[in-house]
């Protein structure tokens, strides 16, 4: 049988993620945290969505694709016309007020003081309108 999508949540290391010891190249870095500002435009949709075998934009939107292809193995039977990764980014201040995004800091939501902590990404939309928890899901 051809292989199956593989919906087992995990981590991977990638060129992205360091350790403290090891940091990323800060151009890497910066190229990223500029991307997210873009992204974060009140402008710009909410959310992003990266077709299965389209050209990434972005490093975000690389990164969103690399996610899909870790998770749906060559191979795999899925219909390409209604397949892809959605994607998202929310620039908060740094937490004690170090970092990049300290100069945010000082607002009214709460997130200055700790970022963001655990919790589920859910359709914002449809939990306005009805109520509904709905996650993200392959």
């Amino acid at each position: 049988p051809p292989p199956r999508p593989d919906y087992s949540p995990r981590t991977c290391g990638t060129a992205f993620s360091a350790s403290a010891a090891s940091p990323p190249p800060s151009a890497v870095r910066d190229a990223l945290l500029f991307d997210c500002e873009i992204a974060d435009c009140c402008l710009l949709p909410r959310t992003f969505w990266v077709p299965a075998g389209g050209k990434p934009r972005c490093a975000l939107e690389s990164m969103a694709a690399d996610v899909f292809a870790r998770h749906v193995p060559a191979g795999c039977a899925y219909d390409p016309a209604r397949s892809g990764a959605e994607w998202w980014v929310q620039v908060r201040p740094s937490p004690e007020g170090i970092g990049r995004y300290a100069v945010l800091a000082g607002g009214k939501g709460g997130h200055e003081k700790y970022g963001i902590t655990f919790h589920w990404d859910k359709d914002e939309e449809l939990r306005n309108m009805a109520g509904m928890f709905v996650h993200p899901h392959l």
